[in-house]
């Protein structure tokens, strides 16, 4: 295991109290810089600035980034490397209790434990079914062969089931066996057919959220819902939601994350600019926006509050909530926080 490193920001002057501040309700503040411009930014970078594979809250309240290595923000807003070499080819991320984490790679779910122990939980090595073969109702977790070379885990439940992302399907892991809950319907060449995008979300209503896309990302109007009993519908939208332009089920969708009720927010965007929305069931909001009107290399400054309906720096790509608040992360140069309550 690498060894743990703590790096202050040169933003927090090595004392983060006399810098930072937390944001209040409707704002935003960025939490890190990922230039990697030096040997703090470095570490943010190999965890959170680069292509999104995972970004995720844990139990123990840190925020945890999956890049070329596994990144955790502590409390005190200081990057720290937890494991290294041992996530390479690994995409998904979900913390558990405990310093466990759920990942994929080698056409495998797999659990990493503290000390970067590794066990398979699902899958095959090396071995993936042909998407044209059908997935069957249920399967026994350590024979099946996933589609996806890399299954990615998205949620847990509170009983402990995992929810797992395969390609075009979505499986319930418990107690060693894979439930089919949904199968996105493929016609045509198989090339054509719709994938479930990266940052799957599950409701407090055990609802399960999916963007399934096809050679590119999907509009909003296509999230689909689907409930606890197996049946699915496409999200209902208003036609105008204030301070986006245009018709907000236009938008093409960039991540997930559930609201911890009964909702989802989504990050997502078009050539205007883009937008995180909430879309719960009693309510329909914009969260945060960053216009592509703004001047281009626009920076957020760590610690320093900004509001988050005009975020002047670009919006990262992935995003976690927890107890009110979003973490966004990725493809940019700044690890954003939004409060929300």
């Amino acid at each position: 295991m690498a060894p743990i490193v703590l790096l202050g920001l040169a933003a927090c002057d090595g004392k983060p109290g006399n810098t930072w501040k937390e944001p209040a309700k409707g704002q935003a503040v960025a939490v890190l810089q990922t230039d990697a411009d030096n040997k703090a930014q470095e570490v943010a970078y190999d965890g959170f600035g680069g292509t999104p594979e995972g970004v995720a809250y844990g139990p123990d309240g840190l925020v945890y980034g999956l890049g070329t290595s596994l990144v955790a923000i502590a409390k005190d807003h200081k990057a720290k490397v937890v494991l290294d070499d041992q996530i390479e080819g690994m995409a998904g991320l979900v913390a558990l209790p405990g310093g466990k984490f759920l990942t994929s790679a080698d056409s495998q779910l797999i659990e990493l434990g503290p000390g970067g122990r590794k066990a398979a939980l699902a899958g095959v090595a090396g071995k993936n079914r042909k998407l044209r073969d059908p997935a069957p109702k249920t399967a026994s977790a350590s024979q099946y062969r996933f589609a996806a070379s890399q299954p990615v885990p998205f949620a847990t439940e509170p009983d402990g089931s995992i929810m797992i992302a395969d390609y075009n399907v979505i499986w319930r892991l418990k107690d060693g066996h894979l439930t089919r809950i949904y199968q996105v319907p493929g016609r045509g060449p198989v090339k054509d057919w719709p994938a479930i995008s990266p940052g799957g979300a599950v409701s407090g209503t055990h609802t399960v959220y999916v963007s399934p896309s096809t050679n590119g990302p999907s509009q909003v109007r296509g999230i689909t819902a689907i409930s606890a009993d197996g049946s699915s519908r496409t999200i209902a939208l208003p036609r105008h939601i204030d301070g986006v332009p245009g018709d907000p089920a236009s938008l093409k969708v960039r991540w997930m994350s559930d609201d911890g009720a009964d909702g989802i927010y989504v990050h997502a965007g078009n050539s205007s600019g883009s937008y995180v929305l909430h879309l719960a069931t009693k309510k329909t909001e914009l969260v945060a926006r960053h216009s592509s009107k703004n001047e281009s290399g626009s920076t957020c400054k760590p610690g320093k509050p900004v509001d988050a309906k005009n975020i002047p720096c670009e919006i990262p790509t992935s995003l976690a909530y927890s107890s009110g608040s979003l973490i966004m992360a990725g493809l940019t140069s700044a690890v954003l926080k939004i409060s929300t309550k």
